[in-house]
């Protein structure tokens, strides 16, 4: 979702905060997404929530980087889990 200077700029963050700050940082980045998505239901303000998206979107890309995952991996489980929602099934 990131574009490349973003990511670039992801990988630069990460050499200089260590893995375990920003997994501190990813939680509460997450954290302050629900309260933005409980405001939302209750106030109808989306400017919050689209701030804690991006902020989470930032650290999604970071954790990928962290953990060495795979794209394709990620797409993969997505589509089982989506086939299960959509289907009510179990991907073959």
């Amino acid at each position: 979702m990131l574009n490349k200077e973003n990511r670039h700029r992801c990988s630069r963050v990460i050499d200089i905060y260590p893995k375990d700050n920003q997994l501190h940082i990813a939680q509460e980045e997450l954290a302050e997404l629900i309260q933005a998505i409980s405001k939302y239901i209750r106030y109808g303000d989306v400017e919050p929530l689209l701030e804690e998206y991006a902020d989470v979107v930032i650290m999604m890309e970071q954790l990928q980087q962290i953990f060495h995952i795979d794209a394709a991996e990620v797409n993969k489980r997505a589509d089982k889990k989506l086939y299960r929602v959509l289907e009510g099934k179990v991907a073959p």
